[in-house]
């Protein structure tokens, strides 16, 4: 009996030893298969349910419900479901569509009774406000289907199924995924089951022991590393290169696969380095694609010590040589400093023997970083002070300006050099034109100032008049002026009748000059013509007339106003004289004459005579023969004949019917009617006419059409 003992206990040590080192899953490959545990209800308001999963596809993980309105509790890949006394809950993983076949995943759903949550490896994936208790019914729970209806079947494995009175956390799921120890004593724990070839309740309420539903089929656990460990393992910074600069970057290293990051919470990338950041703090976060997020608060970017610059100064106080000087004091930043000031370029940190005038210093650090001072250094020396005052020229053009130059400060006694040079070299120059006039003024050690003086010349004077003419023999024009520039009061001399005032009225033609003078003497003089201007009517009879080739025509000329008129007559060489009163003139055919007539104040009368030479009209008539065949000689039928002034001339054909038609002298028949070549032939016409002399002309004869 002791052997057998003895062998018993080696094979019940063999047996164990051989479970833990081969466990198994619940491996469902067919439909339907599952497994039936019985009306296991959890009450009250709390709850959780949770398993190793591995689906090739989708259905239900754990069931105990009939639809949405009576479900005590529902697991799938996606979705934890449950009806409390409020309402029915179905909580979907948004993440659900990430979440890869043929790979291992730990999922668990809780309600706590004020929230519903998903999980997903240990990991919050969502949650929403729920409350109430939740239902009881008399469903059998079954694992990897719907025991109602068998609609709804689970393929893939299932392992350390474990159904809970309690909400666990994530840091409870999280430790025990592959085992849990000491199911029999764990608080809260209503059912458990690790599928190691048989479908017990380990936690050892016989009553919800599983009964197969199909064909049992165990697969084979999978070791713990099938679950990615998700964690954020460190977080390298950058900072900001300069105070103020957005540059600075992080860095996180997190362990798991296929990971989103992001420093908001809220928007992610594929991407760990995050760039251009500003100096704070920041939360490194890291999602798997589950949904799974871990953070890390409290990641700093350091606000770099700003680069700052400050400058002393000592002013000017020597007017003999340059001794101003400006020292720099740099904090912040990153050392070494560069150093440039302007004006110079100056690469030192101070500058010395400075004159008068503003400094700027632009300063850099090693990272780039930049900052600026200026300065200003002050003349202090008791300088050559200069003051000036002038009398411009009184008239334009002349050179009676001058200049004065007052100096103090310094030490005297001063000179004076001027430019130009013919200026002189005293503190008063006078003679001057117009123009600028530069001056160096020493003192007695050396200082010196430098001022100008411009000259300038006044506005000229400038008369604008008005000349109204006065008529042919009369005394009724006038002459008005406007004077502008120079200065003070205007006088006025007219000459040759010495009126003082801006105009004069009541003249006749003429020369009149003008004299303006204003208050610093300075005068103008103008002088204006005036000419008469009207009819004197001047008249020269024949007008017009005609005359046969050779003729002599005696031409007289008249005037209205005869006292002190001139008579001459415009060139020509048929004009017995070009200035004489009446002249005779021998035209030899159309000529136009013209004649002048002066008076003695310079009013002039024109008249324009023209004399035509009579031509005989003789008898116009129309051509017998005429061939229109576009060779250019006789294509057209005219009336030919002088001084005809007006014509109707029709052409008619053999049958009566008029062919051609027109009252234009220039015009004649091109042959055609109707748009057609007419016919050769004989055709009629008909002439009526006027001659320039007044003699009426009719005729009528034939004409041959040749083509």
């Amino acid at each position: 009996m002791l052997t057998i003992r003895v062998l018993f206990l080696f094979l019940g040590f063999s047996f164990v030893q051989f479970s833990t080192v081969f466990s198994q899953t619940l491996n469902l490959t067919g439909s339907p298969q599952y497994v039936r545990i019985g009306d296991l209800d959890v009450a009250g308001s709390q709850i959780t349910v949770e398993a190793l999963v591995r689906y090739t596809g989708t259905g239900n993980i754990l069931s105990k419900h009939t639809g949405p309105p009576n479900v005590n509790y529902l697991m799938r890949i996606g979705t934890f479901e449950i009806t409390t006394s409020t309402m029915f809950y179905l909580m979907a993983n948004p993440y659900a569509s990430s979440m890869l076949p043929n790979t291992w995943y730990h999922v668990a759903g809780t309600y706590d009774g004020s929230f519903i949550r998903y999980f997903v490896n240990g990991c919050l994936i969502i949650e929403q406000p729920a409350s109430g208790t939740i239902i009881q019914n008399n469903v059998i729970t079954a694992i990897g289907n719907q025991s109602t209806g068998e609609a709804e079947q689970f393929f893939g494995e299932i392992d350390e199924l474990r159904i809970w009175s309690v909400a666990r956390t994530a840091a409870q799921l999280t430790a025990n995924m592959f085992d849990l120890p000491n199911p029999t004593t764990q608080a809260n724990l209503s059912a458990y089951y690790k599928f190691d070839g048989n479908v017990q309740n380990l936690q050892g309420n016989a009553a919800f022991n599983g009964i197969w539903v199909g064909t049992p089929s165990y697969g084979t656990q999978p070791l713990p590393s099938v679950i990615p460990t998700l964690g954020i393992q460190s977080v390298v910074t950058s900072d900001p290169l300069c105070f103020g600069d957005a540059n600075g970057s992080l860095e996180i290293n997190a362990t798991g696969s296929n990971l989103q990051y992001s420093i908001d919470g809220i928007t992610y990338q594929t991407a760990n380095e995050f760039q251009n950041l500003t100096a704070g703090s920041y939360t490194a976060y890291i999602r798997s694609p589950e949904g799974c997020v871990i953070s890390q608060t409290s990641v700093q970017l350091t606000q770099p010590t700003q680069l700052q610059v400050s400058l002393t100064k000592s002013d000017f106080t020597s007017c003999i040589a340059p001794n101003g000087s400006i020292n720099s004091s740099v904090s912040g930043g990153t050392s070494p400093y560069g150093y440039l000031w302007l004006p110079g370029n100056e690469t030192s940190p101070n500058l010395v023997s400075l004159s008068a005038g503003n400094y700027g210093l632009g300063v850099q650090d090693a990272n780039g970083c930049t900052a600026t001072a200026t300065a200003t250094i002050v003349d202090l020396s008791n300088q050559v002070a200069l003051t000036s005052t002038q009398t411009n020229i009184s008239c334009t053009g002349q050179a009676n300006g001058s200049a004065t130059i007052q100096a103090t400060n310094g030490v005297a006694p001063y000179t004076y050099t001027w430019t130009p040079a013919s200026a002189g070299t005293t503190n008063t120059i006078s003679g001057l034109s117009a123009g600028t006039y530069s001056v160096v003024v020493v003192d007695d050690v050396g200082c010196q100032a430098t001022t100008s003086v411009t000259i300038t010349n006044p506005t000229p004077i400038s008369v604008i008049e008005t000349i109204i003419p006065p008529d042919c023999g009369e005394e009724n024009g006038s002459i008005t002026t406007l004077v502008t520039g120079g200065s003070g009061t205007y006088t006025y001399v007219w000459m040759p009748n010495g009126a003082t005032t801006s105009s004069i009225q009541n003249i006749g033609g003429g020369t009149y000059d003008l004299t303006v003078t204003d208050g610093n003497n300075c005068s103008v003089q103008e002088t204006y013509t005036v000419t008469p201007v009207g009819d004197l009517g001047l008249a020269v009879t024949p007008p017009l007339f005609a005359f046969n080739a050779g003729d002599t025509v005696s031409l007289n000329a008249t005037t209205v106003i005869t006292n002190g008129v001139t008579i001459s007559w415009g060139e020509t060489e048929t004009l017995s004289c070009t200035d004489c009163t009446n002249p005779f003139a021998y035209p030899i055919g159309t000529e136009t004459y013209i004649v002048y007539a002066t008076t003695p104040d310079g009013c002039i009368d024109s008249v324009l005579v023209t004399a035509t030479i009579i031509i005989p009209c003789g008898q116009p008539f129309v051509p017998t023969i005429f061939s229109p065949n576009a060779d250019g000689i006789n294509d057209f039928l005219t009336v030919i004949g002088n001084c005809l002034t007006s014509i109707q001339f029709s052409v008619y054909d053999r049958w009566g019917e008029l062919v051609f038609k027109t009252d234009d002298i220039q015009t004649g028949w091109d042959g055609f009617h109707k748009g057609q070549p007419a016919n050769s032939g004989t055709y009629a016409y008909k002439l009526k006419a006027t001659q320039s002399n007044g003699i009426p002309i009719v005729l009528s004869g034939n004409v041959t059409l040749v083509r």
